[in-house]
């Protein structure tokens, strides 16, 4: 505080500018959060993938999206994937979860990720 003609003058943060900048630091956290766990999941998902030429695993993509990750499957490249995937009773082929599954099962970390990066933003 500095004191100057009786006039006591201190400095005040804007909160308003304090709140933008959390929120651009969750953003980016956020981000950096679901491309890893995106990298997990792929990595599962080719890894669970029953590889005959390899072109089914080489058809597992993923992108950014506006909200988090998008998990692909090109069905050009590969129209068999769902077959794979959910199996066929008429065929008796056993389906083998290798794209849906890991999603699932790793779901638990996202989260656990991003409460973290949330907790570690909100504190900084």
């Amino acid at each position: 505080m500095v004191c100057q003609e009786g006039v006591i003058m201190g400095v005040v943060s804007n909160p308003l500018k304090d709140l933008q900048d959390l929120l651009a630091r969750v953003q980016a956290g956020t981000k950096q959060v679901f491309h890893e766990w995106g990298e997990d999941v792929t990595k599962e998902q080719k890894a669970r993938v029953p590889v005959k030429t390899g072109t089914l695993r080489d058809s597992i993509k993923k992108t950014k999206s506006n909200v988090g990750v998008t998990f692909r499957l090109d069905t050009k490249k590969a129209p068999y994937a769902k077959f794979v995937e959910f199996g066929m009773r008429s065929r008796k082929y056993k389906h083998t979860p290798f794209f849906y599954g890991p999603i699932e099962e790793k779901q638990s970390q996202l989260e656990d990720a991003l409460l973290t990066r949330l907790s570690t933003e909100v504190s900084k």
